[in-house]
């Protein structure tokens, strides 16, 4: 079975399929960029390398993997009461609207801030309807999954990968 499955108009993706996908990109980024960790290269150029792997997974004529990414259809991605500045590491969507967002990535070498995960909040709940939010810490290997349950609370999990 593909990963995504399109139902009508919505690709479908379960947690399950998040996790193999996310355990395949980065291992495939540990051996092929290896040299990358070794240096203690910035962030986003793991970023940029991840969201390389990701495209070569997922992009079609519906889904794009973006970096960097600080627009909502096509104004400025804000969020919270402060009306914050939201620039994503790595976005898996549909350009222009909200109808297939996928997941979205905040990434650090080591630590996540309190920063990465309000925003990644923000991204899954219903102004941004991310179907799920991830924080990817890349030298331990440790994310974060987030997403809504049936409730519409915000729940997560910490996986390794």
């Amino acid at each position: 079975m593909p990963i995504l499955e399109l139902l009508e108009t919505e690709y479908l993706m379960e947690k399950n399929d998040l996790i193999q996908i996310l355990s395949k990109t980065f291992q495939r980024l540990k051996k092929r960029d290896s040299y990358l960790f070794d240096i203690n290269i910035h962030e986003d150029a793991l970023s940029n390398r991840l969201a390389g792997y990701l495209r070569d997974e997922l992009e079609s004529e519906l889904i794009s993997v973006d970096t960097e990414y600080n627009r909502h259809g096509d104004q400025l991605k804000k969020y919270g009461l402060e009306g914050r500045s939201a620039v994503v590491d790595i976005v898996v969507h549909s350009r222009g609207n909200d109808d297939l967002n996928l997941f979205a990535i905040e990434s650090k070498k080591i630590n996540a801030s309190q920063d990465d995960y309000n925003k990644i909040n923000a991204l899954v709940d219903h102004e941004f309807n991310y179907r799920f939010g991830v924080v990817l810490e890349y030298f331990s290997g440790r994310a974060e999954i987030f997403r809504r349950n049936e409730n519409g609370l915000i729940v997560s999990e910490e996986i390794r990968l």
